[in-house]
């Protein structure tokens, strides 16, 4: 009777093994083409900034004002920031100051401009309407929102009320 021995087995796996690695790769490299075709592997999607603002308040004369500084954060581009006010009036006038205001539109700021930790802008009555200095934000909501370089995407940042 003759043994076998393991080492005399001429039959092998390996052209097995061999196909299934080589169709797991093609498999493999295919799928990475695709995502870099399809632009799958792109973020593009905005992150919203991680920002702090503080305000200060003050009632100066017969208009009230409202300094917002960045306090810390992110850097912002002011184009991208914009300030909502609400339940604001003018004392003794009929114009509306309620609105969504670009923050550029308040002090030296443009488009370009990058808002970082110390950068401040403050709202007065004479620049939400060009003509009205008796602003009043005793009642008033103000938000400050971010809004993604696609325009497809507003975020609130943060909210101020005297009340």
């Amino acid at each position: 009777m003759r043994q076998q021995s393991l080492t005399d087995d001429e039959v092998a796996v390996s052209p097995v093994i061999g196909v299934v690695l080589m169709v797991a790769i093609t498999v493999l490299l295919a799928a990475t083409a695709a995502v870099f075709v399809t632009g799958l592997g792109n973020d593009q999607t905005a992150t919203t900034p991680t920002v702090a603002f503080q305000f200060e308040y003050t009632q100066a004369g017969s208009t009230d004002e409202l300094a917002i500084s960045h306090a810390s954060g992110d850097t912002v581009e002011a184009g991208r920031i914009y300030v909502s006010i609400s339940d604001a009036d003018y004392r003794g006038s009929g114009d509306d100051p309620n609105g969504q205001y670009p923050i550029t539109a308040f002090g030296s700021l443009t488009d370009g401009s990058e808002i970082n930790a110390g950068t401040s802008v403050t709202i007065i009555g004479s620049e939400t309407d060009g003509s009205g200095t008796d602003l009043d934000l005793s009642q008033a909501t103000v938000e400050v929102a971010w809004r993604a370089p696609s325009d497809d995407q507003s975020t609130t940042l943060t909210t101020w009320s005297q009340v």
